[in-house]
């Protein structure tokens, strides 16, 4: 008969490869589907600026808490495997599952940092840009915006973008795995 426990660490496992799951397809899905439609000859540099932010700040409004629930719940998963299974017991990637979801835990925290220092001054520079952009036009007065550095920016943080996807999914499928 399984216990409470049994149950919970099952669930805790589950809120990790969800999480993962649904930030590795947000991050991917933003890289290999909205960056490519939005850079093209159709839109200029000022809007494509503006648009990015949009984007930005609607669509990370839930990573945030899906990063810290993803890390504690593998790392609550790692702690109860450490504890309750036999540590002889190894997934086919040769790690104990513990092991195994504390990995899982670091590679989805590891994003964090990754963003701090390289995505961070790409997303200042758009941000900047975009900002400068709708205080010219509140003034009705047109914007100057460098087309080249704009469409760099962007493409630059869509492959970032598309890194932090790959660690997220790293982390699903070492989670997922782990079961």
């Amino acid at each position: 008969m399984p216990s409470f426990l049994t149950a919970f660490v099952r669930s805790s496992r589950l809120v990790g490869i969800v999480g993962t799951g649904l930030l590795a397809g947000h991050n991917l899905a933003l890289s290999y589907t909205v960056i490519p439609a939005l850079i093209g000859p159709n839109i200029t540099a000022d809007r494509l600026a503006i648009t990015w932010e949009k984007i930005l700040h609607r669509a990370d409004t839930l990573v945030v808490p899906l990063i810290i629930g993803s890390t504690v719940a593998f790392l609550e998963g790692g702690y109860r495997a450490h504890v309750h299974d036999t540590p002889a017991a190894t997934t086919f990637l040769g790690f104990t599952v513990a092991k195994q979801l504390v990995i899982a835990a670091i590679t989805t925290f590891a994003v964090v940092p990754y963003s701090v220092i390289w995505v961070s001054p790409v997303t200042n520079r758009l941000s900047v840009i975009a900002r400068n952009v709708e205080e010219k036009e509140l003034m009705n007065e047109t914007p100057y915006v460098s087309e080249e550095v704009v469409h760099k920016d962007v493409q630059t943080w869509g492959k970032q973008t598309a890194f932090r996807g790959m660690l997220y999914g790293t982390a699903f499928i070492l989670g997922l795995t782990a079961i």
